[in-house]
């Protein structure tokens, strides 16, 4: 036992002289390189923001694109017979649309029809398409010649009192690939201008958002929406690239963008570094003050994390792979559920399986194995992970145990599909998942969690079972 305390009085010694130096070299380095690291730390922070503003977008972008695909508008727009059927048609229409905009939350959900050139809203208002005489028309006829399906345009909003809106536009196609229609969601810049006063008040920056030529779009600062401000972006270069064009504008001020090809604009982030030196000075005090704390409690934290270790172990909940929950957490979960008076009502029960990873890994590679698994976690979390937890059970098994209201599953499932049919990876050309899905709402009020796992376990296997049919007289998809 003494030899074991004076082993651990060495480690604490050791670690103790280890913790200084590090601590004396760290905040040298800091102070000596203040300068090279404000280019990296504004480039993570802008990261951050750029990814964060993207990700807002993402939601509204699966939205349309499930739009653009419901059968519903697509019959619709097939089968118009023209004027006598306009009151018919506003009525229709502006219920699907409000039910559409009020379970996803945006300001306006619109379409256009082609044939007719009327224009329909959520609140039943309708037009006629004049892009020769009107200007809040003119932007279909710049999207109607457009190569792609999809658009995001800022402009004002005539049906909201000419407020400053994001339009994100879909086209819609028969069977026969001919544009019949587009439809849209638009959200109140508003939402974005939220986001960014947020990281503004955080990190002591400004944020924008401009066109190729440096105008103002979107930005907390009124006049510069009025034009009174023009952000001088010099490099061009960016347009085509991923990466990020570092400024450096003033002793005190850098500004780093990045162009964003979806919309068409530059994200903007203006930072500013007069508080470095006297956070620096501070950060001496403070360390000084922590070197005391630690030097007392680290002797402590050696005991309680070797004694805890077990403890440790037992809550590691991340599958490390694809950082999804595990299957320890699942197993857990589970448990807590089972435990439940009486279950969720909204409960939703995933379960899926990566099809052809053995093939990969086979004929590609256990790096292309890996790649697809990770592609499948993404797909999965994008789509439900924020309506509860997604669990990877092992190998090439997911779960997800959701809460969802029964009108929504439908868009869910639509959603899912465009996201898996969309990814794509470096070493293999897409992902495809059988997916089994059971909702409580579809079950008899005694239906247990083990016989909702079940049912949806067979249901899984049946779409396995299914895709493989449907494949098995062509060539294998990664031969």
């Amino acid at each position: 036992m003494r030899v074991k305390s004076k082993l651990i009085f060495v480690c604490y010694v050791f670690l103790l002289i280890g913790f200084f130096l590090s601590t004396g070299v760290a905040l040298y380095s800091q102070k000596s390189l203040s300068n090279d690291n404000e280019r990296e730390v504004d480039t993570v922070l802008a990261t951050k923001v750029y990814d964060t503003l993207r990700n807002e977008l993402a939601e509204p972008v699966v939205a349309v694109s499930a739009l653009a695909h419901d059968q519903f508008l697509i019959d619709f727009l097939e089968q118009q017979e023209g004027v006598q059927s306009e009151v018919q048609d506003v009525v229709t229409l502006k219920n699907f649309l409000k039910r559409i905009k009020t379970e996803l939350d945006y300001d306006f959900v619109n379409l256009l029809s082609t044939k007719t050139m009327r224009y329909y809203t959520s609140d039943g208002f309708n037009k006629v398409v004049d892009f020769e005489h009107n200007k809040y028309d003119v932007w279909f006829k710049d999207f109607d010649k457009r190569k792609g399906d999809f658009s995001f345009d800022i402009g004002q909003n005539e049906f909201n009192n000419n407020e400053m809106t994001i339009f994100v536009n879909s086209k819609v196609k028969n069977k026969n690939d001919e544009l019949i229609g587009v439809v849209a969601v638009s959200l109140g810049i508003y939402r974005l201008q939220r986001i960014i006063a947020n990281y503004e008040k955080q990190y002591d920056i400004q944020i924008s958002i401009t066109d190729d030529e440096g105008n103002m779009l979107i930005d907390n600062d009124i006049q510069n929406l009025k034009g009174v401000h023009h952000l001088d972006i010099s490099s061009r270069s960016t347009r085509k690239s991923n990466q990020y064009f570092f400024q450096k504008v003033s002793s005190t001020q850098n500004v780093i963008s990045r162009f964003n090809k979806e919309l068409g604009m530059y994200i903007v982030i203006r930072s500013n570094h007069t508080i470095f030196t006297n956070q620096f000075k501070f950060l001496w005090l403070i360390n000084a003050i922590l070197f005391g704390i630690v030097a007392l409690l680290l002797a402590l934290a050696i005991f309680i994390v070797n004694r805890n270790h077990s403890k440790l172990v037992k809550y590691s909940f991340v599958d490390e792979m694809t950082k999804l929950f595990n299957r320890r957490c699942y197993e857990e979960d589970l448990f807590d559920l089972n435990n439940l008076p009486q279950l969720d009502p909204d409960l939703l029960y995933i379960m899926a399986d990566v099809n052809g990873l053995k093939d990969v890994n086979d004929h590609k590679g256990h790096s292309a194995g890996d790649e697809l698994i990770k592609g499948a976690a993404l797909c999965l979390t994008v789509a439900f992970g924020h309506l509860g937890k997604v669990y990877r059970l092992g190998g090439h098994y997911f779960c997800a145990v959701l809460s969802a209201k029964e009108d929504t599953i439908e868009m869910l499932k639509a959603s899912f599909d465009a996201i898996m049919n969309s990814w794509k990876g470096k070493l293999v050309p897409g992902v495809h998942l059988s997916v089994g899905m059971v909702s409580k709402h579809e079950c008899p009020e005694s239906a247990t969690l083990k016989e909702i796992i079940e049912l949806c376990d067979r249901r899984m296997y049946q779409a396995k079972e299914e895709y493989y049919k449907t494949i098995e007289h062509d060539n294998h998809k990664y031969k």
